[in-house]
């Protein structure tokens, strides 16, 4: 969305916040997962400057909802709302590690693929690569 604003002039400047709030969706009694998650939030100022027509991008918006089971959170939103103190063990956020930790290098190494072909490269072009993970044997396994 930056980036079209920025290319069809709309504007120059955009600021993008970001933010994730787990914390309100885990059980207090889940250990699997609060040494995972974290409550954080980002700013991120994209600008037009003198940077070249495509340098923001390319993109790959892809979803393998046959996952969408592995990690969620039943409750919140519409569907049951939660309160503080009212967030059942079986409403809170749910994470199946095995298989995210099977899921996620092959659906990672597809969008890069994906990336790099959008952008006309290959990985012999690449010099590094910097993931979010946490994880630090679920990068070793997406690398390999």
């Amino acid at each position: 969305m930056a980036k079209g604003l920025i290319q069809t002039g709309e504007a120059r400047n955009v600021l993008l916040l970001t933010a994730e709030t787990y914390s309100k969706f885990m059980h207090g009694d889940d250990r699997s997962t609060h040494s995972i998650f974290g409550d954080a939030a980002a700013a991120t100022l994209v600008s037009d400057g003198d940077a070249a027509p495509n340098a923001i991008g390319p993109f790959s918006f892809g979803i393998d909802a046959k996952g969408r089971r592995t990690s969620f959170i039943p409750a919140g939103g519409m569907r049951k709302a939660i309160t503080p103190g009212n967030l059942a063990p079986e409403d809170a956020l749910y994470m199946n590690g095995p298989e995210i930790f099977t899921f996620t290098p092959k659906i990672v190494l597809a969008s890069v693929k994906d990336v790099l072909a959008r952008a006309g490269k290959s990985m012999d072009d690449v010099d590094l690569l910097i993931f979010h993970q946490a994880n630090r044997y679920m990068l070793d396994h997406a690398r390999r």
